[in-house]
């Protein structure tokens, strides 16, 4: 028999400690070497050249529109943060959609194409604007000078994922680039 003393400790000791990060350290264009001591536990890995450092911040104590994450990848090129993702516990899209207004919006699959075409995807709920409860694998975009929001929805049977992506306008192009030239 283990004595419950025992049991105690083991218990503390996997503990996840959930910190919260600074909201500047998630800013775009932020500079690295300023954040370094806030992430210094969290860095994934440098690639490309050593151009592009990717860290991840797993069950981080930050809420985004008052929901829980359980990751946060910041993504650096050059030495400034140029995209962050988070992946979330709940759904935020009404909350997006007040924020930032009109969207673009993009079907997965068959079933979900159609419905975008068929159906008026925004319904009024008590919270507000919500999304037509039958998309289930979709994405919205906001488009903006420097910058765009991608927020992913993925549900196949209780599995759920919602996927917040914040970059700048020509992270693809500046990502590509240096992948091809460090390749």
């Amino acid at each position: 028999m283990v004595p419950i003393e025992t049991l105690l400790i083991e218990e503390k000791s996997t503990e996840i400690k959930r910190r919260v990060f600074s909201d500047s350290l998630l800013q775009l264009n932020t500079n690295q070497v300023e954040d370094a001591f806030q992430l210094e536990n969290h860095h994934f890995g440098d690639f490309f050249c050593d151009r592009a450092s990717f860290y991840v911040i797993d069950e981080p104590a930050n809420t985004f529109y008052s929901k829980e994450a359980s990751s946060i990848t910041l993504f650096y090129i050059d030495g400034a943060l140029r995209q962050t993702k988070y992946l979330l516990k709940d759904d935020i899209s009404g909350d997006l959609i007040r924020s930032y207004g009109n969207f673009k919006i993009a079907g997965f699959d068959d079933k979900n194409k159609q419905l975008i075409k068929a159906r008026s995807i925004l319904k009024k709920s008590y919270h507000g604007v919500i999304i037509e409860p039958a998309l289930d694998n979709y994405e919205l975009r906001w488009v903006f000078n420097d910058r765009e929001i991608k927020y992913r929805v993925k549900r196949v049977g209780e599995e759920v994922e919602f996927k917040f992506v914040e970059r700048v306008k020509n992270f693809e192009k500046e990502f590509s680039s240096i992948e091809k030239m460090c390749s």
